[in-house]
Order: structure tokens, then C-alpha cells, then sequence
């Protein structure tokens, strides 16, 4: 199975949430994470696939971001190439 997690949170306790569900995941199932960019991938397992998305790391126009038709082509064909049984 694999599980891709979905995420706007660059730093802080956002990015630490989503490194250690990863990490946790990891250990026994395949895992994805889309995330921004510029985001600190330092606390992630080498387990761990990244998929840096080119999204801002502040959470206001990261979301604004997503509502582009651009985006969304690009964010949509990444879940379509990474095959994830699970989106989280």
C-alpha cells in the first residue's frame, strides 16, 4: 500500500507533524509526501519519498495557490504519477 500525505506546512510544528506520521508510516507501508518546495525536509527518514510541490511556505498564499487551474494540473497529475492507495 501506499500513502501519500499532503501538506502546505513548510516549518515549524506542521512540518514536524507530517515528517513524524511519514517516519511512523514508513516502518511499514510506502510513503509520499507532497509538500512545499522550500520546505525543511531534515527531519524526514530516507524511507521517506519527498515530492516538492512549487508552492509558497505560508499557509495563506499556498492556498490561493492550490485554486489555480496551473496548480491544480500540476498537483493532479503528481497523485496520478505517484499512484497513492491512500491521500492524506
Amino acid at each position: 500500500m501506499k500513502i501519500a500525505i499532503v501538506t502546505f506546512a513548510a516549518y515549524g510544528a506542521g512540518a514536524q507533524y507530517t515528517a513524524q506520521l511519514a517516519n511512523a508510516l514508513a516502518a511499514e507501508k510506502q510513503v509520499a509526501v507532497l509538500l512545499p518546495a522550500d520546505a525543511d525536509t531534515s527531519q524526514f527518514r530516507q524511507s521517506v519519498s519527498l515530492v516538492k510541490l512549487p508552492l509558497p511556505f505560508n499557509l495563506i498564499p499556498a492556498a490561493f495557490k492550490t485554486l489555480s487551474p496551473g496548480f491544480m494540473n500540476l498537483f493532479l497529475n503528481t497523485l496520478d504519477r505517484e499512484q497513492p492507495h491512500v491521500v492524506h
